[in-house]
């Protein structure tokens, strides 16, 4: 993503512990997506932002390109 600031987000790690250490996943859906840093004091002006994608299988799923527009 081109940015040396990565925030996850608080689901994310929710989403990986909930079956505990013994099920922890081994594949996860995850939106990867370039944000506007707001902050004053920011070394950046953009970070990615780590989220996860709730799917009921990974099976056959390709990686996909969401070009966003903002309002």
């Amino acid at each position: 993503m081109g940015t040396s600031d990565v925030r996850l987000d608080p689901k994310l790690n929710t989403h990986l512990w909930k079956r505990g250490i013994q099920g922890v996943q081994h594949k996860m859906r995850l939106r990867i997506s370039r944000k506007r840093n707001d902050e004053e004091d920011a070394k950046d002006a953009m970070f990615a932002f780590v989220e996860p994608v709730i799917v009921p299988s990974n099976k056959g799923l390709q990686t996909v390109v969401v070009e966003e527009e903002e309002a």
